[in-house]
């Protein structure tokens, strides 16, 4: 270095003096670059922290939607179970009135069969009474 000139010493000087702010504008640019990335990792912490709020939210939401299906589940099954003991119960029912509307068919039958009997009864008493023996009616149903 002894060989050299004030000249070039001078330009050394320079050269580095402009390296040197080189590095410093650099430098500034990466401080700036590290201060944003900062900002943005904060920024992202707090979106992250609102996003775990809402999935915690929305996990309790779906909690309360699976019970809530487990509750209706079991309300359908009785109500279903509800509606096959009504039909059984309707055909049982219905079973029964075709039981009764046989009783009465019958019944109705055995009322018309009891009214004709009053009737040749009384034809029959009638027939005696108009032969003049009355009391031959009165011998016959009396023995």
């Amino acid at each position: 270095m002894a060989n050299k000139t004030k000249a070039e010493l001078l330009n050394i000087i320079g050269s580095l003096r402009r390296t040197m702010d080189d590095v410093q504008a650099s430098r500034a640019e990466k401080d700036n670059q590290i201060k944003q990335l900062q900002a943005d990792a904060e920024y992202d912490a707090k979106e992250s922290d609102k996003k775990d709020n809402v999935i915690k939210h929305l996990r309790g939401l779906l909690e309360v939607a699976d019970t809530s299906v487990v509750y209706y589940r079991n309300d359908y099954k009785q109500l279903d179970n509800n509606y096959k003991l009504t039909l059984e119960r309707y055909a049982e029912l219905g079973d029964e009135c075709n039981e009764k509307d046989k009783e009465i068919k019958d019944l109705e039958q055995e009322l018309s069969e009891m009214k004709e009997k009053r009737r040749d009864s009384a034809r029959f008493h009638n027939a005696t009474e108009a032969m003049g023996n009355p009391l031959y009616f009165h011998r016959v149903s009396n023995d």
